[in-house]
């Protein structure tokens, strides 16, 4: 019934859309000029201010000369109230609906520069009281600034510079929107990113698919086709690619993965063995996996000129995973100092692997570590929430099955809303750990399953055996009893050194 409802709201909104598109159409020059300059300022504007910006404009050789408010309120009212304008008591504005089409015509007729210059200098947005950044009053302006910017020909740098100077305005939309889906909705993104240099419209489009991880996002399959093909007609250009990579693995696209891995030409030699790596252990490759990582580590460290280090974010994570489901003891103990290491440089994402710590502790029968787990910055750049916690629940299939079923609402979250906006490998590690702790075990098994069938990809769920505390314990005596003898040996060694 709720499926119903949503086929017959988006049914309304298309016709609505449709209607609103058609009356726009059917309107005079200055009534289509009113509702672009409208759609390019977003936030309510007053009419004596759109009359400000209509005077002196001149346009293909016409010249609007002086436009009174009472000229304004001509053109307009007849627009209200065929619902082409919205009176508010803030000013007038264009229907968010509408917005997005009387941008692209603006585009199409190369009006819409013009007119963005026209409404920065009529209506600047001044800085904070510290003169140092643009204070923001509302998300309007945000959009406002990214669409001049973004279709002006603008860099990332200037739009990553309005992104941060708007940080608290990318979280304040009730639709759950970042202003970058605002600027490109998914109906007409692909009209619209024409008009965007190429780097930049690689960027916003990043931008989306991560802002749809943490979010109940549709539609994300768009964005990502655009994405790869804008990607694919450049793969020559050599760029910084791990942002995409990152999209592509948690998404479990393992196709277009292993076609970028091939060829990509990539700016850091550390980067493409290690996401063949993350690859190979997520399709159930391992020994692959150990290969390309231990290549990819020791050209970091060539780079970073440092005998002991560990590989950055995601790629350290997904390394220490494939040593330690490598279920070899000698890089099991690698991985485990890998993590210690990790916590000591104090990196935010160890705080996911800090609980590994305890299981490698048990597997290899080690003394615990007094070590405490530190405070961390936020985890990672990608999808920072959803990830960080799926994946810090996994080694709790080893260790308390009683906590990990106390998260299966976390977890069930997790799943639709990373199966919704198309991140399918985060959404069957989410099933697949509900399915250890027993909740509805055969349905999310079957869910994790197909997934996992139709993506190339393998469970992790099972990537270690589980130890009974006996056999760990038996473990912790011989390690000790053989520390115990390296230690006499080297002692012995020593005092006949002395002799000597």
């Amino acid at each position: 019934m709720a499926i119903k409802k949503t086929m017959k709201k988006n049914t309304a909104k298309k016709k609505s859309f449709s209607n609103l598109a058609a009356l726009y159409h059917a309107q005079s020059n200055q009534g289509q000029l009113v509702l672009q300059l409208l759609a390019i300022q977003v936030d309510n504007i007053s009419q004596s201010m759109l009359a400000k910006c209509l005077s002196g404009l001149k346009i293909k050789g016409t010249v609007l000369h002086k436009v009174s408010p009472v000229l304004v309120g001509k053109i307009v009212t007849p627009l209200e109230q065929k619902g082409l304008v919205i009176k508010t008591k803030y000013g007038l504005r264009c229907p968010d609906s509408l917005r997005p089409h009387v941008v692209l015509h603006a585009l199409e007729n190369e009006k819409f520069k013009l007119l963005a210059g026209v409404l920065q200098k009529a209506l600047p947005i001044k800085k904070d009281y510290y003169g140092e950044f643009r204070d923001f009053k509302n998300f309007d302006l945000v959009l406002r600034e990214l669409q001049i910017v973004g279709f002006c020909g603008g860099s990332v740098d200037q739009l990553f510079s309005i992104s941060r100077e708007a940080g608290r305005w990318f979280a304040a939309d009730e639709n759950g929107s970042d202003p970058f889906q605002r600027m490109l909705p998914h109906d007409s993104a692909d009209q619209l990113l024409s008009y965007m240099e190429a780097s930049t419209a690689v960027f916003v489009l990043q931008v989306i698919l991560d802002w749809a991880i943490n979010k109940y996002q549709p539609h994300t399959s768009v964005y990502y086709k655009l994405l790869i093909s804008l990607q694919r007609s450049q793969v020559d250009k050599q760029e910084d690619f791990s942002y995409l990579m990152e999209i592509i693995l948690l998404r479990g696209d393992c196709e277009q993965a292993k076609f970028f891995l091939q060829e990509k030409s990539w700016l850091e030699p550390y980067e493409q063995p290690a996401y063949a790596g993350w690859l190979a252990f997520i399709t159930g490759e391992n020994q692959q996996a150990v290969d390309g990582f231990a290549r990819s580590l020791a050209l970091y460290k060539k780079q970073e000129h440092k005998r002991k280090t560990f590989l950055p974010d995601y790629l350290g994570v997904f390394h220490v995973l494939t040593l330690i489901k490598s279920g070899d003891p000698a890089l099991m103990e690698q991985a485990y100092e890998m993590i210690l290491l990790m916590d000591r440089a104090k990196e935010s994402y160890a705080g996911l692997l800090f609980s590994w710590k305890k299981v490698l502790e048990q597997q290899l029968g080690l003394p615990p570590h007094k070590s405490k787990q530190s405070s961390y910055a936020l985890p990672f750049t990608t999808g920072s929430t959803l990830v960080y916690l799926v994946l810090k629940r996994l080694p709790l299939v080893w260790l308390d099955t009683k906590k990990l079923k106390s998260s299966a609402g976390e977890l069930e979250n997790i799943k639709a809303q990373t199966t919704l906006s198309g991140y399918l490998w985060i959404a069957a590690l989410a099933a697949e750990l509900l399915a250890a702790a027993g909740v509805q075990r055969k349905k999310n098994l079957e869910f994790c399953r197909d997934l996992q069938a139709d993506m190339g990809t393998v469970g992790l769920t099972g990537m270690i055996e589980k130890k009974p505390e006996w056999e760990a314990g038996l473990q912790a005596i011989i390690n000790l009893a053989q520390s115990g003898a390296a230690g006499k040996a080297r002692k012995t060694g020593e005092q006949r050194l002395v002799w000597w």
